[in-house]
């Protein structure tokens, strides 16, 4: 699982801070997502958790997401649809990390490791709460027009995301320690 985790943990600093040459992708943010995907089949092979077969799912739908994306910006596509494709993708999100936090805690819990798991539903309430809002404002800034809403939005996000790569890099240690500990 921790290599599962790493990955993850890679996969959306990737997914946020892709890499352009130019205004030419040359890490896509698609990439990231599918690297999600992949890992958390993998965890959800090793855990057993429900929780994990839906992250998946929303992390999958949100690959799709991101290559539509991608394709239509590759083709200089200019619509209100794209804009539209961003509160698609923040449902999506929202979605991944509730379940995959949920699928964690889960895990957590069935190991006997209850004070951690309580810790994290702590902050899996807090990082939806702030999602959600996220997500109102990036809907305000559609509604509107006011580019400062989606720079807020866009701004809020980014420190979103870097608390959630904190978030599993941690769930991730609780992992190696639990390997760690003597058989008895």
């Amino acid at each position: 699982m921790e290599s599962g985790y790493r990955t993850i943990m890679w996969g959306l600093f990737l997914s946020t801070f892709h890499i352009n040459i130019g205004t030419f992708p040359v890490l896509p943010a698609f990439i990231g997502w599918i690297m999600i995907t992949y890992a958390i089949g993998g965890i959800r092979k090793e855990a057993h958790q429900e929780a994990f077969t839906r992250a998946e799912l929303f992390a999958g739908m949100i690959s799709v997401e991101t290559i539509l994306a991608f394709t239509l910006g590759f083709l200089n596509y200019r619509s209100g649809s794209i804009q539209l494709l961003s509160l698609v993708y923040m449902v999506l999100y929202l979605l991944f990390v509730y379940y995959l936090m949920q699928g964690s805690i889960e895990y957590l819990e069935s190991h006997g490791k209850t004070s951690e798991a309580e810790h994290y539903r702590g902050i899996q309430l807090c990082y939806i709460i702030v999602c959600v809002i996220t997500g109102i404002l990036g809907g305000i800034s559609i509604a509107t027009g006011n580019v400062g809403w989606n720079g807020l939005a866009g701004g809020i996000g980014v420190i979103m995301v870097i608390s959630l790569i904190i978030t599993v890099k941690n769930i991730k240690k609780i992992e190696v320690r639990q390997a760690e500990l003597p058989e008895g």
